[in-house]
């Protein structure tokens, strides 16, 4: 049995100037515990897949890349979350896509600290702030940062401050639940699918992670209106599906009132 505690999934795309922020804020990481990065690749044609490389040979026991040939995104318009699952040994998962990064060195602990003391809760995340790629001007998120009970996060939509994908550490339930984790390949539907375990604290000892906006054409902030709706419209039915699948009719309701 693997003693890697806690995989970090990264979603990487053509992030050359940036990845070594990610990547740095994953190995400062001060823990008692092993931990992994599961770095994907979606076929970057900027040199990003020589910078993982180098650190993968820095850290190989750490940085655990996969490299695609082909773009997923390009193909099907889902990001490629599902590949990563199968080669997640932690009990714990946490988020980072390529163009964030922590900045907190014990983030990782702090929320291991809470979630094997609190078993109830599914989840756990913190604060983060935002970065606007052409400005640079750093921002706080609109809203404020609170708890999620599971009905909370089955409701989840994408408006207000929300559980940003760089501050949030999730339990592994992968095995046993393959067909469920099959349909999840965005955000708000991994929130929902965390609400069925249970449900998500907020962490305000955390430094917050940086957000960066606008990256580029493959983000949902670059996204435009039509774009989004379409987007979320999709990931509406994908969430019905996933929770036909499961057969709780409280929760297929509740997910079509949304």
């Amino acid at each position: 049995m693997s003693d890697i505690l806690v995989s970090i999934i990264c979603l990487t795309y053509n992030h050359v100037d940036i990845i070594h922020n990610a990547l740095d804020g994953f190995i400062m990481q001060k823990t008692h515990f092993p931990f992994e990065v599961i770095i994907h690749d979606d076929a970057s044609t900027d040199g990003n897949q020589d910078v993982i490389k180098k650190y993968a040979n820095m850290y190989p026991n750490i940085i655990k890349p996969i490299f695609r040939q082909d773009n997923y995104y390009s193909q099907t318009e889902e990001f490629p979350m599902k590949f990563t699952y199968p080669y997640c040994s932690g009990k714990y998962i946490a988020d980072c896509d390529g163009d964030d990064y922590w900045t907190d060195r014990h983030k990782l602990q702090k929320q291991i600290d809470f979630l094997e003391n609190n078993k109830q809760y599914s989840m756990c995340h913190h604060s983060y702030k935002i970065i606007k790629r052409d400005s640079g001007i750093v921002e706080e998120p609109k809203g404020t940062p609170k708890d999620y009970n599971s009905l909370d996060m089955i409701r989840m939509c994408a408006r207000g401050y929300g559980i940003n994908v760089s501050t949030r550490m999730r339990r592994n339930f992968y095995k046993g639940n393959e067909e469920i984790y099959e349909m999840c390949d965005g955000d708000i539907t991994m929130v929902v699918l965390m609400g069925m375990f249970g449900d998500c604290k907020f962490l305000p000892n955390i430094e917050p992670s940086i957000y960066r906006q606008f990256y580029n054409k493959n983000s949902w902030s670059s996204s435009g209106k039509v774009a989004k709706k379409l987007a979320v419209d999709k990931a509406n039915m994908k969430i019905i599906k996933m929770l036909e699948k499961v057969g709780n009719q409280q929760w297929i309701d509740i997910r079509k009132n949304v």
